[in-house]
Order: C-alpha cells, then structure tokens, then sequence
C-alpha cells in the first residue's frame, strides 16, 4: 500500500514521507497539527498498555493543541456471536463480494474475523482469497478515560456507521463504528 501511495504523490507531485511502524513505539522526526487512524487500526492493539504506548507516543509528536482523529469500534454495536454478514461492491466492470463471520470474546473485549473475498471481473471469477484477525472494542466511555489520562481531551465523537457522512450525529449506545476527534492537552 505505500507503494501505490508514493506512486500517486508522485503522479500529483505532493512529497510525503510515509512510515511503515508499530503505532505502540513511533519514530518520527517532527511534530504535527493532526494524526488520523481510520478503520479501527486501534482495534490492533489489544492491551491497556499498548494504547497508553499508542496515546504517549502519539503525544510526544502532536503539537499541543493538535487533533487525534481516529475510528474505533464500539462494544455497544456488536453483534451476537456469530455474526455473519455480506457485502457487494460494484463498478461497470468489476464486483467485489465480501463474506464475514464474526464473534466476540465478552471476557477480552476482543472480536475475531474471518472474511472471505470474490472479485468477479465480467462475469468470470479473477480472485478468491481470506483473511483472518482480531479487533480490540472499546466502549466510548472507556476510550474518553484512556485519552484523558494520557493527555488528551475527547472534543468530538460521532456516529461512523451512517451512510450519509455529512451528517454527522452523535453515536448511540449500540452504534458500532465511532469517529472520535480529541486534542492534545
């Protein structure tokens, strides 16, 4: 994926420097106004003290002041176990179908998924493949405690599941997907 990232800030001629590293233990060689972490990367890391290495390391580099935008999933959205769901994607030529099942660890907070993918090309199968991992959940409540103790101030947090972001709304107790905004105090 940076590849194609640094293929397309080529093509546009926009120098970024991209970093391949474990969130819990950041290098970087400047500070910045906003990070963003998108489709619940912090699901990845699983132990209290993983976030807090996250949330410190994340701090050490953001300006004070500056945003933490980032999605999470929340305990309150999950589904009975197992929960198996499908999804269809299509263009002119090409359709992606998406089968998953998932079950969740009441004990862990930790959701296990197992997806399995068809790309169809023109009516003809071109690729089949599966993934496997885990998620961390979280519930709102215990994500504000997690920020606030490690320098940040939840600000903002929305509903990620509606389809039409441009409206956004607050999250309801069994909204699964949260878009959280905090600042670095």
């Amino acid at each position: 994926m940076i590849e194609k990232a640094n293929a397309k800030a080529g093509k546009e001629k926009v120098k970024i420097d991209f970093h391949v590293q474990d969130m819990r233990r950041m290098k970087l060689d400047r500070e910045f106004d906003c990070a963003i972490s998108m489709f619940g990367a912090l699901g990845f890391v699983y132990l209290y003290k993983g976030l807090v290495d996250t949330l410190s390391g994340l701090k050490q580099y953001l300006n004070k002041g500056g945003l933490f935008i980032f999605e999470f999933w929340n305990i309150g959205g999950v589904r009975a176990s197992p929960y198996q769901r499908w999804m269809e994607a299509k263009n002119q030529q090409v359709t992606l179908y998406r089968l998953s099942e998932s079950s969740f660890d009441h004990l862990t907070d930790i959701m296990t998924l197992d997806m399995k993918f068809v790309i169809v090309h023109k009516d003809k199968l071109v690729e089949s493949f599966k993934e496997k991992f885990k998620m961390r959940c979280y519930t709102l409540a215990e994500m504000w405690q997690y920020l606030e103790s490690n320098g940040f101030k939840l600000v903002a947090a929305y509903d990620w599941d509606v389809e039409d972001r441009e409206k956004l709304k607050k999250p309801g107790r069994e909204t699964f997907r949260i878009l959280a905004v905090a600042e670095r105090t």
